[in-house]
């Protein structure tokens, strides 16, 4: 994948969520905007083959995001030693952080309530 030096993965609310079986044996990872501005999220940022090529124009949409701010996004590893909680000290992050679960929250039960 070429890089993308001013697209999603450098800003602020780009939230990155490690997946895999422990934090030593990581298989890749998940990509969101926290303020849910990037229609082609959520993404596996470790795709492959065709869905590789969606997933680099889908961090590109960050080069024209008016809402981008430079920076490091929060980073949640696979066994969960990183929680909302060690984002308290960026309180507009911590704060967008939950508000993110608690969306995820309502389409998870939107979701079991259908089958």
């Amino acid at each position: 994948m070429n890089e993308i030096t001013k697209g999603c993965e450098t800003c602020r609310f780009f939230l990155r969520q490690d997946y895999g079986y422990s934090n030593y044996t990581t298989e890749g990872a998940y990509g969101s905007c926290l303020k849910s501005l990037n229609p082609h999220m959520p993404l596996d940022l470790d795709a492959y083959g065709e869905d590789a090529g969606k997933s680099e124009r889908a961090l590109a949409f960050g080069e024209g995001c008016g809402a981008r701010i430079e920076g490091e996004g929060p980073w949640f590893d696979v066994d969960g030693e990183v929680t909302n909680d060690t984002y308290k000290d960026k309180p507009d992050i911590y704060a967008l952080l939950l508000a993110h679960d608690e969306a995820e929250q309502r389409k998870a039960k939107l979701e079991s309530d259908d089958n």
